[in-house]
């Protein structure tokens, strides 16, 4: 079983995003740089909106840390919302976004994740 910082689940609701941003700075506020963070909850944020826009049902919001690398990873009931990140060339925004933030990103079947370098 894998541990997370943060495993939360989220309405598929205009408001996800802004609970999937208190949630990150209620639970990693005082272990993050204040400029980690607001990566991070950027990063979510944008994850979080993609899901509530293209995915179907309930929406999982997962943090890990590694010694160097937050990774934030963002789920739909169908993995919809994963492929739409993948295959939409509107989406160009949110992965300048992401690499402004110095983020690695992906999909997989079911999920969309980021990762951000943060102080070891």
């Amino acid at each position: 079983m894998e541990q997370y910082l943060l495993d939360l689940d989220l309405p598929p609701a205009d408001d996800a995003p802004q609970l999937a941003r208190q949630a990150l700075a209620a639970r990693l506020g005082q272990i993050l740089s204040e400029s980690e963070l607001i990566d991070a909850q950027i990063i979510a944020s944008e994850l979080v909106t993609n899901a509530v826009q293209h995915g179907h049902g309930p929406i999982a919001l997962r943090v890990q840390a590694t010694q160097h690398e937050l990774i934030v990873q963002v789920e739909d009931h169908r993995g919809q919302a994963a492929a739409a990140l993948a295959e939409q060339p509107s989406k160009a925004l949110v992965r300048q976004l992401f690499a402004s933030a110095g983020a690695r990103w992906g999909t997989d079947a079911a999920a969309a994740w980021a990762c951000v370098s943060i102080a070891g």
